[in-house]
């Protein structure tokens, strides 16, 4: 997956097309200025959403919102693009390392933070345009087809509890919540949310997918 195999779906979301097959940045890489301004463009959804929308981190003055996991490169970039070249959806993901510099950030809020998996990754900064936030648990899917098949042995996230309830609902089982702590955030508006670690095993995935594919 590079930035030349992007395929746009023929179905529509509002006035948009979305790019299913999404592009792999890797953070501190020389890029295109497409993929330059891509990246920067999902610096700026998640500034609008977990900076302006939830408050959850800094409102700041250039609009972006990064941290030092995207300051040294060692993470990448998957990011659905919209016909008119913005990010629809996306996210990081981080790699972990059996090396005392690759901390997930999950293990601040794991019982035993040392026995993270080798050669693991984590998910995180996921985001949506409001248009397309029906499609988030699609890109999810598609995600972790990804991640399956560079034989990663699964990933961690820390996730909502509601929307952990919500992928619950809709038959999204292969998981399983990780002995560790809450991390309560206060949203802009008052409202606690409970954040849970979870570990996704991809093994899992591919039984899931087998039967969903039977559905379809």
């Amino acid at each position: 997956m590079n930035g030349n195999q992007g395929i746009i779906a023929s179905e529509r979301r509002s006035e948009y097309q979305y790019d299913y097959n999404p592009v792999s940045i890797r953070a501190g890489s020389k890029k295109s200025s497409q993929e330059t301004e891509l990246v920067n463009d999902y610096f700026r959804r998640r500034h609008d959403m977990f900076s302006v929308k939830f408050g959850w981190e800094p409102v700041r003055a250039d609009g972006m919102e990064s941290d030092g996991y995207d300051l040294f490169g060692r993470c990448d970039y998957i990011l659905s693009a919209r016909s008119d070249g913005k990010v629809g959806a996306g996210c990081r993901l981080i790699w972990h390392t059996p090396t005392p510099t690759s901390r997930l950030p999950v293990q601040d809020f794991l019982n035993n933070p040392e026995e993270v998996k080798s050669n693991a990754v984590e998910i995180s900064r996921m985001v949506s345009t409001p248009e397309a936030s029906q499609n988030s648990k699609r890109f999810l899917w598609y995600l972790l087809g990804y991640l399956s098949e560079r034989e990663v042995p699964g990933v961690y996230v820390t996730i909502r509890e509601r929307l952990l309830k919500r992928y619950e609902h809709s038959g999204f089982y292969c998981y399983k919540r990780l002995p560790g702590k809450e991390k309560i955030k206060i949203n802009r508006n008052g409202r606690e949310e409970h954040f849970l670690p979870v570990w996704i095993d991809l093994d899992g995935y591919q039984e899931a997918l087998k039967i969903l594919s039977q559905l379809v």
